[in-house]
């Protein structure tokens, strides 16, 4: 399942049933907007940069908000497969996101 259909198929968070956190045109939630630019671009580019088993198992959990069951099931993985893979990636972020 490629990337674009899974960000189509679960574009909604689960915290979210409206789907508003989706919403491009919704306000911004922080006094400084560009901040949020300089943020996602950082995150864009640790992702880049991860392997691509560790890129997909991050962006279904950190970006589309899924569940390591639900990402298992989308990417044909166990979720013990996907928890291992989040590991590394979650640390990689936490690391460049301290600095």
């Amino acid at each position: 399942m490629g990337f674009r259909l899974l960000a189509k198929t679960f574009s909604r968070r689960r915290d979210d049933p409206a789907g508003a956190a989706g919403d491009p045109t919704a306000p911004a939630s922080r006094d400084r907007p560009e901040d949020e630019v300089i943020l996602a671009r950082t995150i864009g580019d640790v992702l880049a940069a991860l392997p691509p088993r560790q890129r997909a198992c991050a962006v279904c959990c950190f970006v589309l908000g899924l569940t390591p069951a639900e990402a298992g099931q989308a990417l044909g993985i166990k979720p013990s497969t996907v928890r291992k893979h989040l590991e590394p990636a979650r640390q990689r972020l936490g690391a460049r996101l301290r600095t």
